[in-house]
């Protein structure tokens, strides 16, 4: 799970913010600004034991408070990433081969080339859906 926390002093300015990420109940900062004369002592303390309790929650949606050991105001907003597909998943949902999804892909711009491999989201699936069916028309002189 990862997330967004900002946090606000008691005029509301953002403090410090950044992303963290809780994997295995282990908090990792991914991000993190600092604020300038109004940064807080003990910034790790805090951040930790807002994201374990986000984390506890659920993880899947925002939520805000204020922190009761030190007064400060926290805002959390769950960051995820786009789930990625591969050549193989966009032909068995398309239908059609492997080797004309890569085709496609190339004629189009969608998707994105990752070493030796494509990967694509659901709205590249969506912009490689949209064809016409059958063979094109050849005009005959």
């Amino acid at each position: 799970m990862q997330a967004v926390i900002k946090l606000f002093d008691s005029d509301g300015n953002i403090q410090s913010s950044g992303a963290v990420a809780v994997i295995r109940g282990r908090v990792y900062l991914r991000k993190w600004l600092m604020g300038g004369e109004h940064a807080l002592r003990e910034p790790l303390t805090l951040i930790r034991r807002i994201a374990h309790n986000w984390a506890s929650d659920g993880g899947q949606r925002e939520f805000a408070g204020i922190d009761t050991a030190t007064g400060v105001q926290y805002h959390v907003r769950p960051w995820t990433t786009p789930a990625l597909l591969t050549t193989a998943d966009v032909a068995r949902e398309l239908g059609i081969s492997p080797a004309r999804v890569r085709v496609l892909a190339r004629s189009r711009s969608v998707g994105r080339m990752v070493g030796t491999q494509w990967l694509f989201t659901a709205a590249d699936v969506d912009a490689l859906r949209v064809r016409k069916p059958g063979r094109p028309w050849v005009r005959i002189r």
